[in-house]
């Protein structure tokens, strides 16, 4: 190997450090979070998915009063026809609002036009609910569109987790493999 002269600088190249166990816990103090926005994501979307299906299922529909419409215009998304609603069940206590029951969950529901113009003449819209828990509804009218969102939110929750998984995995392997496969003392 030739020696380096003095004021120049080497061309051999230094060789690679092995990972340290502190570079692999950066690592997992990194992307733990991630791992664990992905899965409340998943949770999340499954739980939508398995509510618009339990609900593409039931038959029961109950008219409801509209209490406020609202026309949203944004240059990404459109323009977006949406409303608020209430109902009442024979024997239930409570009243019933899109997102829930009682007044803290009062959410908007979307709407195409022609069912937006629809509600706006008559100030009542149809329903669908579940028969077991009605605080899980949606306007009839409003399509498809909750089952998509809701596969689509579960897809990129548990692809963006395992993604994370890999990596983290990939960290701790190649810091086990660079010391011959043996732990290092106190791990």
């Amino acid at each position: 190997m030739p020696r380096p002269t003095p004021g120049r600088a080497s061309t051999a190249a230094a060789p690679p450090r092995p990972p340290t166990v502190r570079g692999r816990v950066v690592w997992s103090l990194v992307l733990l979070p991630f791992m664990a926005f992905g899965a409340m994501i998943a949770q999340h979307s499954v739980a939508a998915l398995l509510a618009e299906l339990s609900l593409r299922r039931a038959d029961s529909v109950v008219e409801a009063t509209v209490t406020d419409r609202r026309i949203t215009r944004d240059r990404r998304s459109g323009t977006s026809y949406q409303v608020r609603y209430r109902f009442e069940l024979p024997g239930a206590a409570e009243v019933f609002r899109h997102g829930g029951s009682g007044d803290e969950r009062d959410l908007w529901a979307a709407l195409d036009e022609r069912a937006w113009d629809e509600t706006r003449s008559s100030g009542r819209i149809q329903v669908v609910h579940l028969p077991g828990d009605p605080r899980v509804n949606r306007p009839r009218a409003a399509g498809g569109g909750s089952l998509t969102e809701a596969i689509v939110g579960a897809a990129v929750g548990v692809v963006g987790g395992l993604f994370c998984l890999f990596v983290l995995f990939g960290k701790w392997r190649a810091t086990i493999g660079a010391r011959g496969g043996q732990p290092a003392a106190g791990e």
